[in-house]
């Protein structure tokens, strides 16, 4: 697939053979996904196996960014197009600032660290448009692993289930009693802090 991206990304492409492939990643990815965990479940050195789903995973992360920035390119040419056609002999370029990739951490379940996951995820994927609901599952399913991971795993790769499965992440990891306790737990169980003399 990464091969087929290479040979084509400078080849005037139909966008639509950019976003099917995209969509066959998601699903190869999750294929992957449960074949890796069963293999890391029955081999004993699973430093060896972190290390191959660390590599394939930042493969799989670029192949997605790179197929991504594909289509949204692809989809801007028209409008540019059209709204240079429309003004009246003035064309300003616009300017292109160059932010840094936002990189969301994979969440394990852990308490303290479900609300930054949530809204980030929610900033960059749930309320990107350009998604389909499938994606933005394939994408959850991703960045989830452990006791997170377990509680939406069985659901199906389908457009409904990404408010299910996002739903009962929600229900889950944003109990505001359980957060603040935590928070409680971790001040009142770290080291003491020596005075400054």
């Amino acid at each position: 697939m990464y091969n087929w991206f290479i040979a084509n990304k400078d080849v005037e492409l139909d966008v639509t053979q950019f976003e099917t492939r995209l969509s066959r990643v998601y699903l190869i990815s999750h294929d992957y996904e449960k074949t890796q965990n069963e293999i890391e479940f029955l081999v004993s050195d699973t430093n060896k196996e972190e290390k191959s789903r660390e590599l394939t995973e930042n493969k799989y992360f670029k192949l997605v960014s790179d197929l991504t920035a594909c289509i949204n390119k692809l989809k801007a040419v028209p409008s540019q197009i059209s709204s240079s056609s429309s003004s009246e002999g003035s064309y300003s370029a616009p300017i292109a600032l160059r932010l840094p990739d936002i990189k969301i951490s994979p969440f394990s379940g852990h308490i303290t660290d479900s609300q930054s996951f949530i809204e980030l995820f929610d900033a960059l994927i749930v309320k990107n448009e350009t998604l389909t609901d499938v994606q933005k599952l394939v994408y959850l399913k991703s960045y989830l692993k452990g006791e997170s991971l377990q509680l939406i795993d069985s659901l199906p790769i389908i457009n409904e289930n990404f408010v299910i499965a996002l739903n009962i992440l929600k229900k889950r990891y944003e109990i505001k009693f359980a957060i603040i306790n935590s928070y409680l737990q971790a001040i009142f169980y770290c080291n003491n802090i020596s005075k400054c003399k």
